[in-house]
């Protein structure tokens, strides 16, 4: 089995029952990797969107929705809301954003009343990728939550990231802190930040195991022929686990590309609340929103 897919197979489970909460479930992508999830686990699905639209389109593609709970509503806002507080209650384990703005989605769930806050926990989305040319699956933050995250913010999403992976089983991750440069310049904040990281990691326990290496420019992490070209000792390059990057703009810009790279699979969730969340794009295809779901599941059960 492929390493992307062991991280993602949901035969490693029990069989204990799993109820999804989908905000905006009338959306064909969202339907489809439903269909996938339940055709090889014992995941529940509790939908809520417009119900004629979602009995339309699971009779357009053969998705038999007996014995799934369906609520109809059709603002999304309320969606979003209401599939929060199935989560907040207990009814369901795992939510995902099928086909609702990700404002309308982040709003719900970052709500204080909401209850799936963590107190003094940072949000994150942790992305995945199985990229040909890579050796081994790689993992992402934070592409799509926060946007400028100071020293202290980007300690807690390498936290978020560890955690998630250990799970589906990434044994001694190695973290690569990106900067546009391997030397720390106190006019590059990022290289500054990347150093105290690397500091911190080797002066406690806050990471684990973790082999904690920065700042590393983008092409080294993922090429070892990169780092002999430029003379660096690493036992990271080119075995990169982990991406950290220095903001949003850089997270976003690098995932999008490698989803676009022939070839390539992945997934994506947020972190850090009392629940995994599936958070994809409205434009991505049934199987990342598929491999999201059962990363999600993973992350929340394994």
């Amino acid at each position: 089995m492929n390493l992307f897919d062991s991280f993602i197979d949901l035969s490693r489970l029990s069989e204990t029952d799993y109820t999804l909460a989908v905000a905006g479930a009338d959306h064909t992508a969202t339907l489809r990797s439903l269909q996938q999830v339940s055709a090889i686990s014992n995941i529940k699905p509790l939908l809520f969107g417009d119900e004629q639209k979602i009995r339309s389109i699971a009779k357009q593609i053969y998705f038999s929705l007996q014995s799934i709970k369906i609520i109809d509503v059709k603002d999304h806002q309320r969606a979003c809301e209401l599939a929060v507080d199935a989560v907040t209650i207990g009814e369901a384990q795992v939510l995902m954003k099928g086909l609702v703005h990700t404002s309308e989605f982040a709003r719900a769930v970052l709500s204080k009343e909401a209850g799936l806050r963590r107190p003094g926990r940072l949000v994150t989305h942790l992305g995945l990728f199985d990229v040909p040319y890579l050796k081994k699956p790689l993992f992402i933050t934070d592409a799509a939550v926060n946007i400028a995250p100071n020293l202290e913010k980007k300690s807690i999403m390498i936290g978020n990231a560890l955690n998630v992976m250990r799970k589906l089983g990434v044994e001694r991750p190695r973290v690569a802190v990106i900067a546009p440069v391997e030397e720390v310049n106190p006019k590059i904040q990022s290289t500054v930040d990347a150093a105290e990281i690397v500091r911190l990691s080797k002066s406690s326990d806050i990471y684990g195991d973790a082999i904690i290496e920065g700042p590393m420019a983008i092409d080294i992490a993922l090429s070892a022929e990169a780092g002999r070209i430029k003379g660096m000792d690493s036992l990271v390059s080119g075995d990169v686990d982990l991406l950290v990057c220095p903001n949003l703009d850089t997270a976003n810009a690098v995932l999008k590309l490698l989803s676009f790279t022939p070839g390539s699979r992945s997934a994506g969730i947020m972190t850090g609340l009392k629940a995994p969340i599936v958070l994809t794009s409205r434009s991505d295809l049934e199987q990342t929103r598929f491999n999201s779901v059962c990363m999600a599941i993973r992350a929340a059960y394994s």
